[in-house]
C-alpha cells in the first residue's frame, strides 16, 4: 500500500485541529490552581536519562574491535561474504530513509 505526502499531511491536519479542540476543552475546564507549581518526573523519563548518562560515559570509538579488525586486514583473516554486505546496506538505507 502506498501513502501519498498529500494524505499524510491531511491526516496530520485532522490530528492538529482535533488535537486543538481537546485542548481548549480540557483548559475551560480546569480549575485555576492555587499553589506551588510542582513537577513530577515519571520513571520512564528517569530511565531515559539514566540510559543517556551511560551511553555518553562509553567511547565512541571501541579501540579494542578496531585493533582486532585492523589486525584481521593486515592477517588476510578478514573475510565478510556479499550477502552480509548486501543486507548492512540495505538495513542501513531503510534506517536512513524511516529517520
Amino acid at each position: 500500500m502506498y501513502i501519498s505526502t498529500n494524505q499524510i499531511h491531511n491526516a496530520l491536519k485532522v490530528y492538529n485541529q482535533q488535537s486543538k479542540v481537546k485542548r481548549s476543552a480540557k483548559t475551560e475546564k480546569a480549575a485555576p490552581s492555587m499553589g506551588k507549581d510542582k513537577m513530577v518526573i515519571s520513571n520512564e523519563s528517569k530511565t531515559v536519562q539514566a540510559v543517556k548518562q551511560r551511553l555518553a560515559s562509553v567511547p565512541e570509538i571501541r579501540e579494542d574491535k578496531v585493533n582486532q579488525l585492523r589486525e584481521a586486514v593486515k592477517t588476510g583473516t578478514y573475510n565478510v561474504s556479499g550477502r552480509e554486505v548486501a543486507e548492512k546496506v540495505l538495513g542501513r538505507s531503510i534506517v536512513d530513509r524511516l529517520g
